[in-house]
């Protein structure tokens, strides 16, 4: 069958990004208590380390510019566009004393000093995390709210993936 298909806005299902629907909220507010981020990162380390933990030093900054520096490929089915993640990453660093301090081979494990504490703010940094990473919403539950609710409201530490 040939023909033209044509989809409206209104036939097309965006109940993933609920309660946002396909208009992007913008940045969220920076998190509130934050802690030393750094220290943070630090303690969750070392009270995590299970023995099979790597270190790498990296030639970077700080820690959002070193999946840029080492040309990590993590992402390559969503993006190419590393440094673009890096500067997402730095914006986290500064808003929500994120550090990163795990990277697999599609992965990325950061700490979080200062998490959302409120549902409606977890729910607009989880829209932030769709936009980063969309598998790890997709994959894990049907929409943004319910994403928050087990993966961002108040946790100190943000895992995503890419498949």
């Amino acid at each position: 069958m040939t023909g033209n298909i044509q989809l409206s806005r209104s036939s097309l299902n965006f109940r993933p990004l609920q309660p946002f629907g396909s208009d992007w909220p913008g940045l969220a507010p920076a998190g509130d208590g934050r802690q030393d981020a750094d220290k943070f990162a630090d303690r969750d380390v070392r009270d995590n380390n299970d023995g099979t933990s790597r270190i790498m030093l990296v030639p970077a900054a700080r820690s959002a510019d070193a999946i840029t520096a080492v040309g990590w490929m993590g992402p390559c089915n969503y993006t190419n566009d590393i440094p673009l993640l890096s500067s997402v990453l730095r914006s986290w660093e500064e808003r929500f004393g994120a550090r990163v301090i795990e990277v697999g081979f599609d992965t990325l494990h950061l700490t979080v000093a200062a998490p959302p504490v409120t549902t409606e703010h977890a729910e607009h940094v989880g829209s932030e995390h769709f936009a980063f990473c969309p598998d790890i919403v997709m994959d894990r539950t049907p929409t943004i709210r319910e994403y928050v609710a087990h993966m961002v409201l108040g946790k100190p530490d943000w895992w995503f993936w890419w498949d």
